[in-house]
């Protein structure tokens, strides 16, 4: 009956109307938590809306916080008290209500946030009063609970507001839409009045859609309110009434718990979670747009309860939030929960399809591998095998360790209905929450299970280890075969063809393929880039539509065994691109297939037709970069929800129908924050409230350095992945690249009229309306209509003075340049004659020197060849004669002695001496009367010494002096030592260099 009436629940519910996902939520959605120290405001948080543009704002201590998705801002009340309650009108004005203060918020100028007190609309008598805790908007017709007394004014008019006069005190105020039928545009407003010992009461609909009333025509009582069931009575202190399916309404009360309403009376509601209320005492609750029921208790966190009060999910510190104590519950156009706490706003993503949980608690590890099998979620993660059944309610869904599974779990399959797991350890069987070894070896990734070829082979079962292969056989459970000989790579990728061979890939080195015989492998070839891969690195393959897929560091490839090559996968390769390297490809039960290419995850869904098939592609950017790379796994069941492996737990998907994916999500929307122009005083131009478009546009004076505009998007679930565009319409013609940054500012802007706007992008690369500012900038003084007057009346005076005035002096300075030209002429003339003169005289001078070094240097030259020729010819009449004698002589020995002769006189340097004066008074005309000078400075040389230095001073050597001193090269030196101690030099001097300079 309870299953009936849930089923029934759900069907009238519009959001749900398709059947809820087979399996439990199990994780907890995307939560951000906001610190008081971050919106910088009071601890708690009273209330919360959200506006028409988006923004969010809840009622706090301190005053009105502002939420763009990015940025806070706080508004303070005048009297700077605590803030209780919030309601905005249609105009988007927000009404706010707080300690003795009631007033609206409303954009002012340049978009400023401005407050307007309400209380001089009400007598002097009304005005003191204490917390406003609950408002009432019905049109223009104002109602809050303040001082447990109930008070109304018309906002339309400036009659005054009033006390409305009532039999009790009043506990609760407050007001529902509810549906009138399944036709949502008959929707109606109820407002809601609990008096103490009274019970529950309705304003009468003829009040409620009426223009509201006046003071002087207030009416009684029981003319504006009826009484709903008498049981209410017995409620305590009602903290929210909520629309109901089955029931006229749902009410939860402070300390008794939830109650169902209808024409019978009063009647438990959420009976499971009873115990739960009353224990932490519910302090706000609310109809959730998809049919679910959050409640928020003083200590017990936030609860999610269906439609017919069974327990779905709760969330508490443990699952993230700030505190367990919810003061204020809304939810925003996109389905997240706004909770506002004793200490601090957290907000909770109860619509998001997406949710996270650790199979291993605090530990918090890597997930490999998933799966789900006899009501029982299985999860494998770095720190063992973790189990879950799914049968269990929400409050004891608890993960446990399945024994003996410590350590890195690879991989988990269920063949022939048995639950295979890959371990660290090795190959195990999971059954029952224990486990049982396969296999002796240690380290075992994934398994295959090959049917055998005809009736009389056995189905068997290949493990992929750490070394090679394991063989298993099929007898009434997997028995133990042993290793697969001649192969001993690490096997983590396995699959196989139709013919039964098995394909292995490493993804370092490489792909084969083995025939198995037996325990054999009967043949086995290596794959890689010869047969036509990319490159023998990065090779993967998968089992994917009853066939093997292989991936490489691009596209996607199929093996032809027959021509021995690789083939592009004639449906993928052109689906899945050849960008970036395809890490993952996993096919679903249902025939769907999982890929992961880079940090992109997304599904490609088979839809049969009947006669044909279409495919589509869908990606899941929530998912971008949360897989563990390299080991990449996602558990796609039957039904909706899909389980993806993380290095940060596991992600559940459970989409609420088959079309609430990816491509339903709402539009994004972009918001101008701030605009602001530097210059002499910076000064702000538009500051976020309203709509920026619709103020004037300003024009700025031209001294502005620059404005700079800030802006966001209303994103409140992943706002670090939202991106911006913008463009400057008069400045430029194209949209920018999509960034992440959230202000553009320009600079040095030329006069004229701009229109700025900017658009945002989700990461669904849905791309928003865009929003505008527009404004000019002024022509400096010096380019206003003015100065241009002054520049064309000044250009025509001095037009005039140019025309006028060089023809009155004109024929004046005509004289005076003739005679200066005549002057200078003469001048010119009479210089040029006197440098000519200089010239010529220069040239003489020059030519003089030049002959006269000239006949210098000619004289030295006969002067030494005049040496050379007196000294030979002196040498050759002296060996002349001595041969004419040495012929006349006929004894032997006188010829003997005769040649002995010659050869002594050769020896002889005496015998030159008396040519010695020709050779000095040659050498002193060449060298300027050296030897006159080296015999005044030096008397003590000898003439054997003189010699010396004159062929020094012509730098000969030691071998070029010796035959013209007749003595040997020795000697040379000895003469040489002899005169040096003679001229008294040391011995760094140099002796060449000492005569060059005498």
């Amino acid at each position: 009956m309870m299953r009936r009436t849930i089923l029934f629940a759900l069907l009238l519910t519009t959001a749900l109307n398709v059947v809820r996902a087979q399996l439990p939520r199990l994780g907890t959605p995307v939560i951000r938590n906001f610190a008081k120290e971050s919106y910088r405001g009071g601890t708690q948080n009273w209330g919360s809306l959200q506006g028409a543009e988006g923004l969010i704002w809840v009622a706090n201590n301190q005053g009105l916080l502002e939420f763009d998705g990015l940025n806070w801002r706080i508004h303070p009340l005048p009297n700077r008290t605590i803030m209780r309650s919030l309601a905005q009108d249609d105009s988007g004005r927000i009404i706010a209500g707080g300690q003795g203060e009631i007033g609206l918020f409303e954009p002012g100028p340049n978009g400023q946030l401005q407050y307007n007190s309400l209380l001089d609309r009400f007598p002097v008598e009304y005005r003191k009063f204490e917390d406003v805790w609950d408002i009432v908007l019905l049109g223009h017709q104002l109602y809050f609970l303040a001082s447990e007394s109930l008070y109304s004014l018309d906002l339309s008019t400036q009659e005054p507001g009033y006390r409305l006069e009532l039999p009790a005190e009043v506990m609760y105020l407050g007001t529902i839409r509810q549906a009138s039928g399944l036709n949502q545009d008959q929707d109606r407003f109820r407002v809601l009045l609990q008096l103490k010992e009274l019970g529950l009461f309705e304003m009468r609909s003829e009040l409620l859609h009426g223009s509201g009333q006046s003071g002087q025509t207030q009416p009684s009582f029981s003319a504006a309110w009826k009484a709903l069931h008498p049981s209410t009575r017995q409620l305590s202190e009602i903290t929210a009434v909520l629309p109901s399916q089955d029931a006229e309404l749902i009410v939860a009360t402070l300390k008794s718990g939830m109650f169902k309403l209808d024409s019978a009376g009063l009647s438990p509601f959420a009976q499971a979670d009873l115990e739960h209320q009353r224990t932490h005492r519910i302090y706000s609750a609310l109809t959730m747009r998809d049919g679910r029921i959050a409640v928020g208790s003083s200590t017990g966190g936030l609860t999610l309860l269906d439609a017919s009060g069974e327990l779905l999910s709760r969330y508490t510190r443990r699952q993230g939030l700030q505190n367990n104590t919810l003061l204020s519950l809304m939810e925003d156009l996109s389905g997240n929960l706004w909770l506002g706490l004793d200490n601090g706003i957290s907000m909770v993503a109860a619509s998001s399809p997406y949710t996270r949980f650790y199979p291993d608690d605090e530990l918090a590890g890597t997930a490999y591998a998933i799966k789900v099998f006899e009501g029982h979620l299985y999860c494998g993660t770095n720190n063992g095998l973790y189990a879950l059944s799914l049968e269990l309610p929400p409050d004891q869904r608890n993960f446990t360790r399945v024994p003996g599974s410590e350590g890195q779990v690879w991989s988990l399959s269920v063949i022939r209905d048995q639950l295979i797991m890959g371990h660290h350890e090795g190959a195990f069987l999971v059954r029952g929450g224990s486990l049982t070894r396969l296999a002796p070896q240690t380290g075992v990734w994934t398994f295959l299970e090959l049917k055998g070829k005809s009736e009389s082979d056995e189905d068997r079962l290949i493990a992929g280890s750490y070394s090679g292969l394991i063989s298993f056989v099929w007898l009434d459970g997997w028995a133990y075969q042993g290793p697969i000989e001649g192969f001993e790579e690490s096997s983590r990728f396995l699959a196989s063809d139709e013919q039964g061979a098995v394909y292995i890939a490493h993804p370092y080195r490489g792909a084969w393929r083995a025939e198995l015989q037996g325990q054999n492998i009967e043949r086995l070839s290596y794959l890689g880039q010869e047969q036509g891969l990319p490159s023998n690195l990065g090779i993967q393959l998968y089992a994917v539509w009853n066939g093997v897929v292989f991936s490489a560091e691009r596209g996607t490839w199929v093996y032809d065994p027959e021509k021995d090559q690789f083939n592009p996968h004639p449906i993928l390769d052109t689906m899945l691109g050849r960008k970036e390297p395809i890490r993952r490809l996993m096919a679903s039960e249902e025939g769907d297939l999982w890929y992961a290419i880079g940090p992109e995850v997304g599904k490609i869904s088979i839809d049969d037709k009947g006669l044909y098939k279409t495919s589509r592609k869908v990606a899941f950017p929530e998912l971008s970069a949360e897989l563990v790379g390299g080991f990449e796994h996602i558990e796609d069941p039957p039904g909706p929800d899909v389980f993806f492996a993380t290095d940060r737990g596991v992600i559940q998907y459970s989409p609420v129908s088959e079309q609430s994916g990816p491509d339903r999500a709402a539009k994004p929307k972009v918001l101008l924050r701030r605009v602001e122009v530097s210059g002499r005083k910076d000064s702000l131009l538009f500051n976020g409230a309203g709509y920026a478009h619709l103020y004037e546009p300003p024009l700025l004076p031209a001294r502005i350095k620059g404005i700079r505009f800030g802006f966001a998007s209303t994103e409140f679930q992943h706002p670090g992945r939202m991106s911006f565009s913008w463009m400057l319409e008069g400045f430029e013609r194209e949209w920018s690249a999509w960034s992440e940054k959230t202000e553009k500012e320009y600079t040095n802007l030329k006069p004229g009229d701009y229109v700025f706007k900017v658009r945002t992008q989700n990461m669904d690369g849905q791309i928003s309306e865009a929003s505008s500012f527009e404004f000019s900038i002024a022509a400096p003084w010096y380019a206003s209509n003015l100065a241009r007057t002054l520049y064309a009346l000044l250009i025509i005076l001095g037009l005039v003075l140019l025309v006028v005035l060089p023809q009155r002096r004109f024929a004046k300075d005509k004289a005076v340049m003739a005679d200066e030209q005549e002057r200078t002429l003469r001048e010119q003339q009479e210089r040029h004659m006197e440098q000519e003169a200089s010239r010529q005289q220069e040239i003489m001078k020059l030519r003089n020197e030049k002959l006269q070094g000239e006949l210098a240097h000619q004289n030295g030259q006969l002067a030494t060849t005049t040496l050379h020729l007196v000294q030979k010819n002196a040498l050759v009449v002296r060996l002349r004669e001595d041969l004419e004698k040495l012929g006349k002589l006929n004894d032997a020995d006188e010829r003997r002695k005769a040649i002995r002769h010659i050869l002594s006189a050769l020896n002889d340097d005496e015998r030159l001496d008396e040519d010695w004066g020709h050779f000095a008074m040659h050498f002193d005309k060449v060298h300027a009367d050296f030897l006159s000078r080296l015999r005044d400075r030096y008397p003590q040389l000898t003439p054997r010494d003189h010699k010396l230095c004159a062929f020094l001073r012509m730098n000969l050597n030691s071998k070029e002096i010796a035959p013209l001193l007749f003595i040997s090269v020795r000697g040379v030196e000895i003469s040489r030592y002899r005169l040096r101690k003679k001229l008294g030099l040391d011995a760094e001097a140099n002796l060449t260099d000492f005569l060059q300079g005498i």
